[in-house]
């Protein structure tokens, strides 16, 4: 599992055009060579088939690399942890996601670009009384990273 899960996340950042930082500065040279850009909608049309096909296809290849016939026969029985409800930082990440997402996706229609919704997701998630952690918490959460596109996830961890 430590090395199936890192392989599968890495193979499937092709979904979306902000799911890697490389997407969007080939996307910006694009333009400047070309004069065009991707849509995120149309990055996603693209991506999404080729990034479900090749993390199946990783997985497999990883299982049958590590795993024994044996191992890969068994079953695995994972338990169901009821935690009931979302709890409210949740629900405002939840919201805020979807939020950038339907930008992203209407980009061509608002004009607004890509990074300044990704930015202005991360104030909001940050924001005194409004966010779901501290500027502080966030940035600490973010050392280590390998790129500004894994800060966004690293905003929904629980307090």
């Amino acid at each position: 599992m430590s090395l199936l899960i890192p392989t599968v996340i890495l193979v499937s950042t092709i979904a979306t055009l902000v799911g890697a930082g490389s997407h969007l500065i080939a996307n910006n040279l694009l333009e400047g060579v070309a004069g065009e850009r991707i849509s995120f909608l149309r990055w996603a049309l693209y991506g999404v088939p080729f990034a479900v096909a090749a993390s199946v296809i990783s997985c497999a290849v990883v299982r049958r690399m590590i795993l024994d016939p044996d191992r890969r026969a068994r079953r695995v029985d994972v338990a169901r942890d009821d935690r009931g409800p979302f709890e409210r930082p949740e629900c405002k990440t939840m919201a805020v996601t979807a939020g950038m997402v339907g930008l992203w996706s209407t980009e061509g229609l608002h004009g607004i670009e890509i990074a300044t919704v990704a930015v202005a997701g991360a104030v909001l998630l940050t924001m005194p009384g409004v966010g779901v952690l501290s500027w502080s918490k966030a940035m600490k959460a973010c050392r280590g990273t390998s790129s500004s596109s894994s800060a966004p996830h690293s905003f929904s961890v629980r307090r």
